[in-house]
Order: structure tokens, then C-alpha cells, then sequence
């Protein structure tokens, strides 16, 4: 089953999409533009909408995996860097 929510602007879904993955700290490996799509409306929510509304599609199981599997990759690597350039700091000043 997929998840997703209707907003009536971009900027809306935008931002919960963008607050979404950010939670689930994935916001370095997706961005918020590939979980929001536009999507054309039936007339019945012309009055609520207008004719078209904004939809976050929420990622599947696998796909929230290989995601996470991603983004703690980019968090190894970022820890790797940190770690030499203490080292590196470390040797000048001549601990």
C-alpha cells in the first residue's frame, strides 16, 4: 500500500516533504522534489483545490531501505573525513 498526502501548493508539499525526510535523516540522498508530484484533480475538489493539488508520495519499504543504506553510507564517508582531519590536526599541533 502507498502513502500520500494532497496539499493545495507546491510550497506546502514541499516543506512536509523536506520535514519528512529530514526525520528520517535521508534529506543528503533524495530531495523533497522526487516525493512531490502535481496532479490534476477531479472537478468535486475544484472548490477545495482549484484543478490541480500537490501529492507526497511516501517511498515503499525497499525503497526506504536502499535509501538508509545510502545515507549511512554518506554518514561513514563524512566520518571518515572527520576523523583524518582530527588526526591531521592533531599532528600539527604535536600530540
Amino acid at each position: 500500500m502507498i502513502s500520500a498526502e494532497v496539499f493545495q501548493t507546491q510550497d506546502e508539499a514541499m516543506t512536509a516533504a523536506n520535514d519528512l525526510l529530514k526525520g528520517m535523516g535521508l534529506s543528503e540522498v533524495i530531495t523533497p522534489r522526487r516525493i512531490v508530484q502535481k496532479v490534476p484533480l477531479n472537478s468535486i475538489y475544484a472548490e477545495d483545490f482549484g484543478n490541480h493539488g500537490y501529492m507526497m508520495v511516501m517511498p515503499g519499504p525497499q525503497l526506504l531501505a536502499e535509501l538508509q543504506e545510502k545515507a549511512d553510507e554518506v554518514e561513514a564517508r563524512r566520518q571518515e573525513k572527520i576523523t583524518a582531519l582530527e588526526n591531521q590536526l592533531a599532528e600539527l599541533r604535536g600530540e
